[in-house]
Parts: structure tokens; sequence; C-alpha cells
């Protein structure tokens, strides 16, 4: 099963997963045990990079998603 991701839904797994509701976290977890693709819209990177810069978010959540992202630690 994929698991299509917002921009908050990201940014709180990677960063503060216990924000999630417990299905949410559980749809996410399974998608990626069962390395099922967890997709992510393209507006939601020009949104974490907004944020970000406009100090909103710390930059550390960029570079968790960077990461996750570059690694493939979110079943990208």
């Amino acid at each position: 099963m994929s698991a299509l991701l917002d921009t908050h839904s990201a940014i709180w797994y990677l960063h503060t997963p216990l924000k999630l509701s417990t299905p949410a976290l559980e749809a996410i977890r399974k998608s990626i045990s069962k390395h099922a693709p967890v997709f992510l819209s393209a507006i939601s990177l020009v949104e974490i990079v907004y944020l970000t810069e406009s100090g909103r978010l710390p930059l550390d959540a960029w570079r968790l998603l960077h990461e996750a992202l570059s690694l493939r630690t979110l079943g990208c």
C-alpha cells in the first residue's frame, strides 16, 4: 500500500512523529516496511523551502526531508 503525504504529515513524520494520528503513522510505517512508495507532492517541497527560509520551520526540518529523500528512507 502506497502513502501520499501532505506537507504537514511529511514534516511531522520526520521531525515530530507523535503529532501524527495513530492511523496515519501506521499507514506510513506500513508502506515503508513493505517497500511501497511514499509520495510527496512537488508543492510540498516548495512549501517546506518557503517555511524554512521564512524562519517558520527550523532548518533541521529541511535537512531531515532532504536526507530522507536522498536515502529513500521514506520509501520514495
